[in-house]
């Protein structure tokens, strides 16, 4: 950010703590990212190859992680298409099967990607579903099946300030070019992911 925009720039307009917050923006969507290019690596799949979502594939997908005695409550996270299919599928439904949406307390907690509660299942939305000849590959998976580690550097940046929410392994540095006046943010973080398990995940591939 130069001088001059800093000079210039309204109240509210992008600073240095707001260019650090979008570094752990950045991060958290790095860690979806890297969560689904792991969960494309479940073995088991269900659903149909150029066909919408419906509730069929949903309950297919709960019975492969019953069978293989995954541990509950079960989490679905799925592309923003399968999602709606989802629900179009679930208006056409008789008796007592309800969707619980996410309530504004839910989103303020769990972030925008929170869609809610089918049958005691959380389910996020996500953009970061692999996309593979025409189809879109969302999953359901109970604890143990993914896991993940992460490390702050904030041991070795003195002066570096916190650009996430409390518990956020980001951190930010600013540095500064006096000729020509340009400060930059530049965030740290270390985060790798890996399948733990297979049978505790299941991969729903359906039409894009």
């Amino acid at each position: 950010m130069s001088d001059l925009h800093s000079v210039t720039g309204a109240p509210g307009m992008l600073d240095l703590q707001a260019l650090a917050a979008k570094g752990a923006q950045a991060y958290a969507l790095r860690f979806t990212d890297l969560v689904m290019a792991t969960a494309d690596t479940i073995t088991a799949n269900v659903g149909t190859s150029g066909a919408d979502m419906t509730v069929d594939d949903w309950f297919s997908a709960t019975a492969q992680l019953q069978s293989s005695l995954a541990v509950g409550p079960f989490t679905a996270v799925l592309a923003p298409v399968q999602v709606t299919d989802l629900q179009a599928s679930l208006r056409s439904e008789g008796g007592a099967i309800s969707f619980l949406p996410a309530t504004a307390a839910q989103l303020a907690l769990k972030g925008s990607g929170y869609q809610g509660q089918f049958l005691g299942c959380d389910i996020w939305q996500s953009d970061s579903c692999t996309t593979s000849g025409g189809n879109r590959i969302g999953a359901m998976f109970g604890d143990g099946c993914l896991g993940f580690v992460e490390a702050s550097a904030r041991g070795n940046m003195p002066g570096a300030i916190s650009a996430g929410a409390p518990g956020s392994p980001v951190y930010a540095e600013f540095v500064r070019a006096g000729d020509p006046g340009i400060s930059r943010v530049v965030a740290h973080a270390f985060v790798a992911c890996g399948l733990l398990e297979t049978a505790r995940g299941v991969n729903i591939t359906t039409d894009a």
